[in-house]
C-alpha cells in the first residue's frame, strides 16, 4: 500500500505523528513516499527511525524541484509543498494507485479499507468539504451550483487514469485564468481538474473541526441523513486537523477539535516528543495566559489616562497627575 505525503521542515513533526497513527493501525505493509520540500536531515532521521520500528514498512524522501512551481500562487498558509500532490503521477510512474494524506491527518483505522475502494473510471475518491462557505467557491471557479466541492487533504488517487489522460497538463492554463480566485490553491485546482471524475466517500474518511464547531451550524451534509452524518463525525476513520484546529499554530482556533488529544497521543510515541509542556494544558497556558500577563505588564510599565481637565501618567506602577494637561517633568 503506497501512501504519499508532502511536507517542508515546518511540518516534519506533524508528518511523523500522522505516519505513527497509520502504522499503529495498519494491517498491511506500508510504503511511505514523502515529497520533500526542505525537511532537515535531522528530522528525516527521526521520521525514518520511527518508521523502521514497524516490520514491512518502508519510507523514501523524494526531493521536488520547486522551479516547476515558481509561477504558482502561494501564501503563508499554503506553501509550495501543497502543490506537490499534483505531480505524484510523474514522480513515481510505476505506481498506479495511491493514498495521499495531508500531514495534519491522524488515522484511527487501517488504511487498507480505504485503499481497497474501487476507483475504476475516476481520477480519485474524495470527501466533500463540509464547510458551508465552500459553496461560494463553485461560482468563482465556474463550477455548476449542483456539483460537490471536495477537500483535498485525503485522496485515493487513480494515478494510472490521471497519467493516461494527462489531466495536469491544464494546470497552468487554469492558474492563469483563475489566479485571483485561488484562495485554497491546490484544492481549488483539483476541484476543477477532477470535475465529474471523482467518487465521493462517506464523511468519516475526512472529519474536520468544523463538524463540531458551534453544534455543526457551519457544516453542510445535504447528501447524508443526519443520523448517518453524526455517526461519521462521532466515529471518524481519519481525523483532519484543518482550519487551525489544534494548538501547534501561533494563533490557534478557539474551537478545538473534538478529537484533538489523538494528535498528542501519537506524538508521545515519536522522538519529536521531548517535554511535558508540549501537551495541551501547557500550550494553552503559553498561548493565552502569557498573552494576558504581557498585556497587564505593559499597562503597569507605562500608561496614560485622560480626563476632562487632567492627564494621568502611570510609570512603573507610580501615578503622576498634571492638571494642566502637560507632562510632569
Amino acid at each position: 500500500m503506497d501512501v504519499f505525503y508532502a511536507s517542508d521542515d515546518g511540518y516534519a513533526q506533524h508528518l511523523c505523528v500522522s505516519m505513527a497513527s497509520v502504522l499503529r493501525h495498519s494491517q498491511w505493509p506500508v510504503r511511505f513516499h514523502v515529497l520533500d520540500g526542505g525537511i532537515s536531515e535531522s528530522n528525516k532521521a527521526v521520521i525514518t527511525k520511527h518508521v523502521k520500528k514497524f516490520p514491512y514498512s518502508e519510507i523514501e524522501f523524494i526531493v521536488v524541484d520547486n522551479d516547476f512551481f515558481k509561477d504558482f500562487p502561494i501564501s503563508e498558509r499554503f506553501t509550495v509543498a501543497s502543490y506537490y500532490r499534483c505531480i505524484i503521477h510523474e514522480l513515481r510512474p510505476n505506481i498506479d494507485k495511491a493514498i495521499y494524506l495531508d500531514c495534519d491527518v491522524v488515522a484511527r483505522c487501517c488504511l487498507g479499507e480505504l485503499f481497497n475502494i474501487d476507483v475504476t473510471g475516476y481520477y480519485a475518491a474524495v470527501v466533500e468539504d463540509p464547510n458551508i462557505m465552500m459553496d461560494a467557491r463553485k461560482g468563482l471557479l465556474d463550477l455548476p451550483d449542483d456539483c460537490r466541492y471536495f477537500n483535498s487533504g485525503v485522496l485515493l488517487l487513480n494515478l494510472r487514469k490521471i497519467r493516461k489522460e494527462s489531466v495536469f497538463e491544464k494546470i497552468r492554463v487554469l492558474i492563469n485564468t483563475y489566479e485571483e480566485h485561488l484562495t485554497f490553491q491546490d484544492q481549488d485546482l483539483l476541484n476543477m481538474l477532477f470535475f465529474q471524475k471523482v467518487k465521493f466517500l462517506e464523511p468519516s474518511w475526512n472529519v474536520m473541526e468544523i463538524v463540531y464547531r458551534n453544534g455543526g451550524r457551519f457544516c453542510q451534509h445535504r447528501f447524508y441523513a443526519n443520523e448517518f452524518f453524526d455517526d461519521c463525525a462521532n466515529n471518524p476513520r481519519l481525523i483532519h486537523y484543518a482550519d487551525r484546529s489544534t494548538l501547534w499554530f501561533k494563533k490557534p482556533n478557539t474551537h478545538l477539535h473534538k478529537f484533538w488529544l489523538d494528535y498528542y497521543r501519537y506524538l508521545r510515541t515519536t522522538d519529536f516528543y521531548r517535554f511535558f509542556w508540549q501537551f495541551p494544558v501547557f500550550l494553552l497556558w503559553r498561548t493565552f495566559v502569557t498573552k494576558k500577563l504581557m498585556k497587564q505588564l505593559r499597562r503597569w510599565l507605562f500608561r496614560i489616562h485622560f480626563t476632562d481637565n487632567s492627564q494621568i501618567v502611570r510609570l512603573f506602577g507610580v501615578y503622576i497627575m498634571n492638571r494642566s494637561g502637560t507632562m510632569c517633568g
